[in-house]
């Protein structure tokens, strides 16, 4: 009922009934491994993992069907250093039809942050599992552990089209905060909420959190940053709203100098660590000024390595001296590193429109315009 005060499309009130996962076709009788090779530490985590999962209601116990899919499990570890269960669901995603989407991202926030504003962020607890899966398609989410078969009830991660499903759910969320002049912006699980001041952004993060726990949403109170700040930690950067700028948080650039620092001291390396390394560079970028520019010979080495080991991330790479002037710049450069969020000096201003008939643009005293053709 609470849903249908937010939104009236069918899908996504269909959705918070019970999810039925989009099959291109109906995947093949699947009995899964029978036994896995797990070591004894690892099962205590699994078998921890598990009754948690049973007490939150996530997973259920189930017995064998003809037609059900059992699939791998293993852990993984978290940002916190606790070990998450996933659901090794790769070969029932072959089946599943995953639709393209665009997410809300950094540059969202940067498009909506002005000087001054305060900013919280609100990061919600086991979002996926607030989805239900609707009774006929839990078989195919089974899981074997200790001759037990168990099924998810819920969304479970690794689940392809999981990202596109919550991130169309959370659309009537954002959209009613929008429609009351709050600005915000939503990843996932992770919302970022900003006010012109203390207390304008405190009752808007407030409303958030109302409305979240009103449709059946619980937020994580450790992760959130619920008191409103000028600056702010959002998607693995730091917004700070007083000087316009972007940055990384510290243990992220230590990482990246100390990365740096030992592949300059080293020849070889396996290209799979060297392609970790280049990673780590191309999403630090946005908060390093001139960072791409110091890629690109990086990625070009590891173009080459893999093209004459056939693709092998397994493979050895040598790192050749004229590499040495880039990673210098990534050690010496990434503790003082920063962007700009926005440039409000410009040398040119064009301004453009257009409508149904034709369109329009000016630039100082030049304009120019035109109309569309009737095909």
């Amino acid at each position: 009922n609470v849903w249908k005060t937010v939104t009236s499309n069918p899908t996504v009130l269909s959705w918070v009934e019970g999810y039925k996962i989009p099959f291109s076709k109906t995947p093949p009788f699947s009995d899964g491994p029978i036994k896995h090779s797990f070591s004894a530490s690892e099962i205590i985590l699994l078998d921890a993992a598990i009754k948690e999962l049973l007490t939150l209601g996530a997973v259920s116990k189930c017995t064998s069907l003809p037609d059900h899919f059992v699939s791998p499990i293993f852990l993984t570890e978290k940002s916190n250093g606790k070990m998450r269960f996933i659901l090794n669901l790769k070969k029932l995603n072959v089946h599943v039809v995953a639709p393209h989407f665009k997410l809300e991202d950094h540059r969202t926030a940067q498009g909506l942050l002005r000087t001054g504003l305060f900013m919280t962020t609100v990061d919600l607890k086991d979002a996926y599992f607030s989805i239900p899966i609707h009774p006929d398609y839990r078989k195919y989410l089974r899981f074997r552990f200790d001759n037990q078969l168990y099924e998810f009830t819920c969304v479970p991660f690794g689940l392809s089209v999981a990202p596109y499903c919550f991130t169309k759910l959370m659309k009537p969320v954002t959209s009613t905060l929008r429609q009351q002049g709050i600005l915000c912006v939503n990843y996932l699980d992770d919302f970022f909420i900003l006010g012109d001041s203390f207390k304008q952004c405190s009752d808007n993060t407030h409303l958030l959190v109302a409305l979240l726990e009103s449709l059946g949403f619980f937020v994580n109170k450790e992760k959130s940053s619920l008191t409103p700040s000028r600056s702010q930690r959002f998607l693995g950067f730091i917004f700070n709203s007083t000087d316009m700028k972007i940055s990384l948080p510290l243990e992220k650039k230590l990482n990246i100098k100390n990365w740096a620092s030992l592949f300059k001291k080293t020849s070889t390396c396996k290209i799979r660590e060297f392609a970790r390394f280049i990673g780590f560079l191309v999403a630090a970028c946005p908060a390093v000024k001139y960072g791409w520019l110091h890629t690109k010979s990086l990625e070009r080495q590891k173009f080459l390595a893999l093209s004459q080991n056939g693709g092998d991330f397994g493979a050895s790479m040598s790192i050749p001296l004229s590499l040495l002037p880039d990673l210098h710049w990534w050690e010496e450069m990434i503790l003082n590193s920063f962007n700009n969020i926005r440039n409000d000096v410009f040398i040119t201003e064009i301004f453009t429109d257009a409508s149904l008939s034709g369109w329009g643009a000016c630039c100082g005293s030049e304009k120019t315009h035109g109309f569309w053709s009737e095909s």
